[in-house]
């Protein structure tokens, strides 16, 4: 009896020396993607250098419909009041506010890889917009997202206190003109002083 005990016992270091290097192997594995996920993230000014690599980490973004898309040429605009998120010398985040008068401003193209989100940077990328707006005086800043949670959290609201809401409309998913719309003739016979937004 005490023979079998032995015998099964003598099968037990191999066995752990095994699975010791295994979860050796493992820890190691982790130990080097933490280190990788836990690199520093650095923020900075957004250059006229950086429109390739900025085109090339938006394009997905663009591509699966999360964000508008943009040509090179507006993207180009955007560098000038534009910040990026690195790791590693690599594009993680990018964001920029489009100003477009001295009342208003727009957070845009607000993306953060997949990999490395929920880490508050994109707090930081709308924190840096609306501080660049400060600078600026800009009256306000808006930002249209599917998802409020992290604007929220940067202070913006739905409205500005005692003011109405902002309503939008996409006019090619409109259908033609009513009887009770005027036509463009008709609008472009208004007093410009009547109609602030008299185009001729």
């Amino acid at each position: 009896m005490s023979g079998g005990c032995f015998e099964r016992a003598s099968l037990f270091p191999p066995a752990r020396e095994r699975l010791n290097r295994t979860f050796t192997k493992y820890l190691e594995a982790n130990e080097s993607q933490t280190l990788m996920d836990e690199a520093l993230i650095e923020y900075r000014q957004a250059l006229a250098g950086d429109l390739t690599a900025v085109e090339k980490f938006l394009l997905p973004f663009m591509n699966g419909s999360q964000l508008l898309p943009r040509t090179t040429a507006e993207l180009e605009l955007l560098l000038k009041h534009g910040f990026i998120a690195e790791q590693a010398g690599q594009i993680v985040g990018f964001a920029a506010v489009e100003v477009y008068s001295r009342k208003m401003a727009e957070i845009q193209c607000l993306a953060v890889s997949q990999l490395h989100q929920r880490r508050g940077i994109g707090r930081v990328l709308v924190n840096q917009c609306v501080q660049r707006a400060k600078e600026l005086k800009i009256v306000e800043v808006m930002a249209i997202s599917s998802s409020e949670e992290l604007f929220r959290a940067c202070g913006f609201d739905y409205s500005l206190p005692n003011q109405k809401r902002a309503l939008f409309v996409q006019p090619e998913h409109l259908a033609d003109s009513s009887p009770e719309t005027p036509h463009v003739d008709s609008v472009k016979q208004q007093d410009p002083a009547v109609n602030p937004y008299f185009i001729d």
